[in-house]
């Protein structure tokens, strides 16, 4: 009974959480930004704050699965203190925008569709010269959309892990560990109706941008990014920040994350 609770049990109650997330509140609209609304792909109503550019370029930030708008904003700000305008928004579910929870981020490929349209239809916005930042699921989001994305000039993918079964399947094969996640994400798929988003490592293999995999620690999340690095792609680059922790690493890492993000960016949009 032990191990089922542990094989199943468990993970079904996580996948039942993760479609049935609670909202945090939205804080004040912070100073030198605007609140801002727009449609997703498919129609939902989408909440943020924008800031417009000042070196000409303009970064899109999507944030981790359990979060909204919020929890990019220190990377917003490095961003701003190089130039660069910044939109951060809620994705479907988060914060104050329409739509169900998903923490794993399907169909958020919508959203990101929905962003990128409203970025450019700012008089400031060079459509050439917008680039995108994802934490965690967020990461997940931009590795996959970036294919069909050539409008997404480069990507920095911060925490990118395990957006499906397939993801975690791929990396543990048939051990133990892959049980767990096997009702976990069916748990969702049923909940939520959605299909699972495509797996990361073929898109990964068919990124045609400039993409940065930044990864922390030594386990799990570092080996889903080697396993990336594998592919081969020569327009992705793997940086791991063995002592630093989920998505902390721009606050963690004494100045490094932000010298090697923000020399990325302005190499690419700049």
């Amino acid at each position: 009974m032990i191990a089922f609770s542990y094989l199943a049990l468990g993970p079904i109650a996580l996948g039942i959480v993760e479609v049935h997330k609670w909202r945090e509140p939205i804080g004040p609209t912070p100073a030198g930004y605007r609140d801002v609304a727009f449609r997703s792909g498919d129609g939902l109503r989408l909440t943020g704050w924008y800031r417009p550019t000042t070196n000409g370029a303009t970064v899109l930030l999507v944030h981790g699965g359990n979060g909204d708008r919020q929890g990019p904003m220190r990377h917003a700000r490095m961003l701003v203190r190089h130039g660069y305008g910044v939109l951060v928004y809620d994705s479907r579910g988060r914060g104050d925008s329409e739509g169900s929870p998903n923490s794993f981020g399907w169909d958020w490929r919508e959203d990101v569709e929905g962003a990128l349209a409203f970025l450019k239809k700012q008089p400031e916005v060079d459509p050439d010269r917008i680039g995108g930042l994802g934490l965690s699921t967020g990461a997940d989001v931009l590795v996959e959309t970036g294919p069909d994305r050539p409008d997404l000039r480069a990507i920095v993918a911060d925490g990118a892990g395990a957006e499906t079964w397939e993801d975690w399947h791929r990396l543990r094969g048939r051990d133990a560990g892959a049980i767990p996640g096997f009702f976990m994400f069916g748990t969702i798929r049923i909940l939520s109706g959605d299909p699972p988003s495509p797996t990361l490592e073929d898109r990964v293999r068919e990124i045609r941008q400039p993409t940065l995999l930044v990864s922390t620690g030594t386990r799990e999340e570092s080996e889903f990014n080697e396993m990336y690095e594998r592919v081969g792609n020569p327009h992705v680059a793997h940086w791991n920040l063995p002592d630093a922790h989920h998505t902390a690493a721009i606050r963690e890492s004494g100045g490094a994350y932000e010298a090697r993000v923000a020399a990325f960016f302005d190499r690419e949009l700049r």
